[in-house]
């Protein structure tokens, strides 16, 4: 549902005046009136409050509404006051929603609506009059309004162009002054940068102005006057010298060629002062570093007289350490050497023995396997020209296992007996190698002694063993025991 129009909600009188005054009825209009002036002392009404029975008695009072402004008619719905007033009769508190109006249907205003069925054309006509008036009026203020205003911002204008034009003037000045002092200044720095090249030169000696005026290839050409009143006016002021010469050359020429050959002056002078700097500076350097390299060996003999003696105290606690422990670790594996190679022995021994002993197993219970063939027939009697194990094999109760061990353990004899006949090979070749190196250099029987003498303490232990062996006195005795008896 849409709100109610403005002078129904906010309780204005002006509008209530007038619906008052286009009521059908004396006692309509009276109403009316009476509730104009009861809205004027009662406080504004909230737009979602409710209408009372008695504020619609003076509103409702026909279906039709006539608008103001297009002089249409509009319906609207009285079903909803007359439950309301029902409501009203029965005792009930009865009271209506607030209704929105529907639009006209000529101008689609709401603000105009006068109550009944009306023709309003005088009031629309007197309505458009007044209008036109009000519009005159309007129309005559705002020009009036308008040629002030525009005075207003026209002066404003003005003093903001005037201002502008001032500023203008004084940034144009300042800008001037600006440049003539860059270009002042960039003149005069000319003119001192001239005059401290003249004095350069007029302090120079004549040698190194007669090498800056040599013209060498890649450099520009410069010149130098002869006469001794031109040289004279020159270091006195050589902007007179180039107006009596009739600017030739120009200023700026003379300018740029005296401060070039002052270049080349202190280039000369900054080459000359370098190497005399550098020699002097090597004379002193060396002689400094002959000072102090002697000095340097000085402190340094103090300072190794007692360091020596530290290190080599410390050396030998650290080589005797260190013999020690390497003689530890020789020993160690010496005797880990000896160790493996004792099991190493003891190992080939064993597995020798087993194999051995599976052999002779193998061939016994071949042996009793043929034998046992022969006797039941099984094994043909002189076959293979008396090999009975041969002639068995071939049957089908023989096999070859004996065969296959017999020929492993053939072949691990020959092996040991060529790593035997090798070693003593290599033996007696090292110890002819030795033999020939002492008789060529005399000190390599010393180098050679030790292994010498272990080989020929090995000997005597053998010669020793063979002769407890073969003695005729008994195992275990020496020719000394029968002395010694």
């Amino acid at each position: 549902m849409r709100a109610a129009p403005a002078f129904m909600l906010k309780g204005d009188k002006a509008a209530q005046k007038m619906a008052s005054l286009q009521a059908n009825t004396d006692q309509a209009q009276l109403a009316a009136n009476m509730k104009a002036e009861e809205e004027e002392a009662k406080p504004q009404i909230p737009s979602q409050m409710v209408l009372r029975v008695e504020d619609l008695q003076s509103f409702y009072l026909s279906p039709y509404l006539s608008c103001a402004e297009c002089n249409g008619i509009t319906f609207i719905n009285s079903e909803m006051l007359q439950k309301a007033l029902i409501a009203d009769i029965g005792g009930d508190s009865g009271g209506l929603l607030l209704e929105a109006l529907p639009e006209c249907a000529g101008c689609g205003r709401t603000y105009a609506y006068h109550i009944g069925a009306k023709d309003l054309s005088a009031l629309i006509a007197s309505n458009k009059r007044e209008l036109a008036k009000k519009k005159a009026r309007e129309l005559a203020a705002s020009i009036l309004m308008q040629r002030r205003m525009r005075g207003v911002f026209a002066r404003g204008e003005y003093a903001r162009r005037q201002a502008a034009k001032h500023l203008f003037k004084r940034l144009l000045n300042r800008g001037a002054t600006i440049i003539q002092t860059q270009y002042r200044g960039r003149l005069g720095r000319r003119e001192g940068v001239a005059e401290a090249s003249l004095a350069w030169i007029k302090n120079a000696h004549q040698k190194l102005l007669k090498l800056s005026l040599v013209n060498r290839f890649g450099l520009r050409k410069v010149f130098w006057f002869k006469s001794k009143s031109e040289l004279k006016l020159l270091f006195l002021d050589y902007k007179l010298l180039c107006e009596r010469l009739g600017n030739e050359p120009p200023v700026w020429s003379l300018e740029w060629n005296v401060g070039e050959i002052a270049r080349r002056i202190y280039k000369l002078q900054c080459a000359y002062a370098t190497r005399i700097q550098k020699i002097f500076r090597g004379l002193l350097g060396r002689n400094f570093i002959r000072l102090y390299r002697r000095e340097r060996a000085r402190l340094w003999r103090i300072q190794a007289a007692g360091t020596f003696i530290i290190q080599r105290t410390y050396r030998g606690w650290w080589s005797r350490m260190e013999y020690r422990r390497h003689r530890e670790k020789v020993a160690k594996n010496k005797y880990m050497d000896l160790y493996m190679a004792d099991q190493n022995l003891k190992k080939a021994n064993a597995r020798k023995s087993e194999q051995r002993r599976k052999l002779m197993q193998r061939y016994k219970k071949q042996r009793k396997e043929e034998v046992a063939a022969k006797y039941t027939g099984k094994s043909p009697f002189g076959a293979e020209n008396g090999h009975k194990m041969k002639a068995f094999s071939l049957t089908e109760y023989g096999d070859n296992k004996v065969d296959v061990l017999t020929n492993q353990w053939t072949r691990q004899q020959k092996q040991e007996k060529f790593d035997q006949q090798k070693h003593v090979s290599d033996k007696f070749a090292r110890i002819e190698y030795v033999r020939n190196k002492g008789k060529q250099f005399q000190p390599f029987e010393t180098y050679f002694k030790p292994e010498t003498q272990k080989r020929r303490e090995e000997f005597m232990a053998r010669i020793e063993s063979l002769k407890e062996r073969f003695s005729v006195i008994g195992p275990g005795k020496d020719w000394r025991d029968l002395i010694n008896k």
